[in-house]
């Protein structure tokens, strides 16, 4: 099963200014089964989606955002083109420039 990235999810349980520990109790859950389905040991199921989305305010339509969001690999991640260049000078030394 794939990981899935739950860090918009963290960041709304901050914005409404809740901890997970507050969380899983207003959800009714333990905190480290909470912790456990963050940290993708085990997969939220569709009765703690739908607490988690009334408890926080979530809509229907963001429910994807917030739970169904695919972690990406280092590998999978591409730097945007033109940051980072090796250009080198007349004398053959060679440095890292930003684009003009």
């Amino acid at each position: 099963m794939p990981e899935m990235d739950y860090s918009k999810l963290l960041g709304r349980i901050r914005e409404k200014g809740y901890t997970q520990k507050s969380v899983a109790k207003e959800v009714g859950i333990s905190e480290s089964q909470f912790s456990m389905k963050l940290g993708n040991v085990y997969p939220f199921k569709q009765n703690d989606i739908q607490k988690l989305c009334d408890c926080l305010g979530i809509e229907a339509q963001e429910i994807g955002g917030y739970f169904f969001t695919q972690k990406l690999e280092k590998s999978q991640v591409e730097e945007p083109e033109g940051l980072g260049e090796k250009t080198s000078d007349a004398t053959g030394i060679v440095s890292d420039e930003m684009p003009a």
